[in-house]
């Protein structure tokens, strides 16, 4: 078996050991599980002359590993209630809501609060915040939050103090520079356009939406737009290499581009979906430097298992990480399928067909688990994203040139304006529009998601040959 099906396979393994451990499931009962099927595979490998028992044996000592490692990784969540004086420093930059804006603080202890404030409170990273409240453990609804390595929460404290960091630091740096860049785009732009513009450009956290347009997103399924994702990975890449390449050398234009792709990253608050997508990038422009092919298979194994290594707890606590994951099986998999289906002789339908392809098969893919999730799912996504999708290159684009101009001279950026105000006034009355349609939802049971997935893998498999070389390896027969 060649290197690079090792490398998977211990990805997906230690994967899957971490899954298993954060599932619930009792260690114990783990250890007996994987234990026996390391007996039964090892037996096979001694007694049989096929050798992929070997390879699957080797895999459940990496499953155990992987829920051991999640079983220390990921501390056992105590029950806390404390009333007290608490003074921590913020370690994010607050994210505002309709009515309240919350923010992550560290203490002196190490530990992580997740503090929720009036929208109006003027605070930013770095800064020290003494306050007097009651501390609690998270609630099933704050969950999301232990993927940062938070434990405990403040509600709406009495704030005593607000000290303005005075040390500097880079990610203070980079996250002024993003809230500068939304402010001016505030001051341009009525205030849902503008939410729009950087939401695509910054990522969701550099954004307010009004009640009304967060609500026809919901509606429509367009809330993944202001969630940066490969498709805005792409265009960051593919920017960074036409500048940079007339500018420097192949290997200069490498390492910037890398750069650049890490400080976005950060910038933009590090969602799931964008580190997964800056892992992917990353990977394709390496294997393009040192000439090596690129493998959508070992890029997601590799992708997901850094993410896991770093955070375990992501696997279990944001669905971001998974809806990831499955909307870009769905591109790679089902999408090909589809555009198989006709051909188009008139290049424009080509590409309308292709991008349609793309967007079912993200939706399909994701489709259960967001009902389950959020109670129902817009059945009218796929035409909303058919429409603004082929214009989120062009607002980003337009946002982050007049968003710098801002910068440097605001009459000037005020002026520039009028290219942008067009393509944020379309994607708004396209998502108020299809928000607003009735009966837009669909609901599933944890058998029908079970059902549906296990659908999906049979077509899938019934159908791989007709893939050809559009699938990623992992479909096509191989030998091992």
């Amino acid at each position: 078996m060649p290197l690079s099906y090792k490398v998977f396979w211990f990805c997906i393994s230690f994967i899957g050991g971490v899954l298993l451990s954060e599932s619930g499931a009792s260690f114990a009962i783990i250890c007996c599980g994987v234990g026996i099927f390391f007996c039964v595979s090892l037996f096979f490998f001694v007694s049989t002359p096929y050798r992929w028992w070997g390879v699957a044996s080797m895999c459940a000592v990496v499953v155990f590993t992987g829920a051991g490692y999640a079983l220390v990784r990921v501390p056992s969540v105590m029950p806390v209630v404390s009333q007290g004086t608490i003074v921590g420093t913020v370690i994010s930059p607050p994210r505002i809501s309709n009515r309240s804006q919350n923010f992550i603080i560290a203490l002196a202890s190490s530990q992580k609060v997740l503090v929720y404030t009036d929208r109006f409170l003027q605070v930013a990273y770095g800064d020290t915040i003494v306050a007097d409240g009651l501390l609690r453990s998270l609630s099933p609804q704050e969950d999301f939050a232990r993927v940062k390595g938070v434990s405990l929460t403040l509600s709406f404290p009495h704030i005593r103090m607000v000290r303005a960091g005075s040390k500097w630091s880079f990610l203070k740096m980079l996250f002024s520079f993003r809230a500068t860049v939304a402010s001016v785009f505030e001051r341009i732009l009525p205030a849902d356009y503008a939410a729009l513009a950087s939401g695509m450009l910054l990522g969701q956290e550099s954004s307010y939406f009004s009640p009304r347009l967060r609500t026809a997103m919901q509606g429509s399924g367009t809330t993944h737009l202001v969630a940066l994702s490969g498709y805005n990975i792409s265009i960051l890449i593919g920017a960074l290499y036409v500048v940079f390449g007339y500018l420097f050398s192949r290997r200069a234009t490498f390492f910037i581009a890398l750069c650049c792709v890490v400080v976005f990253v950060v910038m933009t608050g590090a969602q799931s979906s964008v580190v997964r997508a800056a892992c992917m990038g990353s990977l394709v422009i390496i294997a393009q430097h040192a000439s090596r092919v690129y493998d959508f298979k070992q890029s997601v194994a590799v992708a997901g298992f850094f993410m896991v290594l770093l955070q375990p707890a992501i696997i279990r606590f944001d669905m971001g990480f998974i809806l990831s994951f499955l909307s870009l099986f769905g591109i790679a998999y089902i999408m090909p399928l589809l555009h198989r289906l006709y051909t188009f002789r008139h290049p424009t339908l080509e590409v309308i067909k292709k991008l349609a392809c793309e967007t079912i098969g993200a939706q399909a893919m994701v489709l259960p688990l967001l009902a389950l999730s959020f109670g129902g799912i817009s059945l009218v996504s796929v035409c909303a994203n058919m429409l603004i999708l082929p214009l989120v290159g062009v607002i980003m684009f337009l946002s982050c040139f007049i968003g710098i101009m801002g910068l440097i001279a605001l009459p000037v950026a005020q002026v520039l304006v009028v290219t942008l105000y067009p393509f944020t006034w379309f994607v708004e009355r396209v998502i108020s529009w299809f928000g607003s349609l009735p009966l837009t939802s669909l609901s599933f049971s944890w058998w029908g998601v079970v059902a549906y997935y296990g659908f999906i893998v049979f077509i899938l498999y019934r159908f791989r040959d007709a893939l050809g070389s559009e699938a990623p390896l992992s479909l096509r027969r191989v030998d091992v």
